[in-house]
């Protein structure tokens, strides 16, 4: 069981990895989750992006994109951005 509890986070940490390689990857995601939002009747002049960890990664990658949010936070957030990154 330990082994296969191992092998699953091994599994989400490369997806993980990925995404943080390809910037737009993870931009792409939360303005996707951005428009859902929205069209769940959210104000879309009103939202915050907010994450912890990959989250907050996340979170600087929205400010990093320019998204139309209102404001990010991150909470322990890696602030290293990918190589390929169109942000500057």
């Amino acid at each position: 069981m330990a082994l296969e509890t191992i092998q699953k986070t091994q599994v989400k940490l490369e997806k993980c990895w990925f995404l943080q390689k390809q910037s737009c990857g993870i931009s792409k995601r939360i303005q996707l989750a951005i428009d859902q939002l929205v069209k769940a009747g959210a104000d879309k002049n009103q939202i915050a992006v907010i994450g912890y960890c990959f989250g907050g990664t996340g979170a600087i990658e929205a400010a990093r994109g320019n998204l139309n949010v209102k404001g990010v936070v991150s909470f322990h957030g890696g602030l290293g951005k990918a190589t390929n990154s169109p942000t500057k």
